[in-house]
């Protein structure tokens, strides 16, 4: 596979911006044979995909929690839980977004999604009793 370099930079640096160390734990999950798929990932999804303005990070990453939930991907969504938190979503926000998926996805696939919510990010129940913030003006 030819790689292009310049793209394969900014991929990694895209991941390094969205988690700290992405990269290298992209480099070591994907080495030897399958070296080729990780600089597929790193160049096209993190040096291209992720580079389109059309979104802001945030809304992106929002669109791949949902994703990961929906298909119960759930070793990627345990990736993704700290890269969302690292973009502003709270706790709060994810909890939210899988009670609205809850209806569209079905509620075994939210179910294990709160469960990798809780494993990831803990079981804070302070922040999971509050019900109002500045996005929804305090309505419950």
């Amino acid at each position: 596979m030819t790689v292009d370099r310049e793209r394969l930079e900014r991929g990694r640096r895209m991941m390094e911006t969205l988690r700290p160390g992405m990269a290298e734990k992209v480099d070591g999950r994907f080495n030897g044979p399958s070296q080729d798929f990780g600089d597929l990932v790193t160049e096209f999804l993190f040096g291209e995909v992720w580079q389109r303005p059309g979104l802001d990070m945030r809304t992106k990453e929002v669109a791949v929690l949902s994703a990961l939930i929906a298909n119960r991907l759930t070793y990627e969504l345990s990736v993704h839980l700290p890269i969302a938190v690292n973009l502003g979503l709270s706790r709060r926000e994810i909890l939210d977004l899988i009670n609205h998926l809850a209806l569209y996805i079905g509620f075994p696939a939210a179910a294990e999604a709160m469960q990798v919510v809780r494993d990831v990010l803990g079981n804070d129940e302070a922040d999971a009793d509050t019900t109002a913030d500045e996005s929804d003006g305090g309505e419950k």
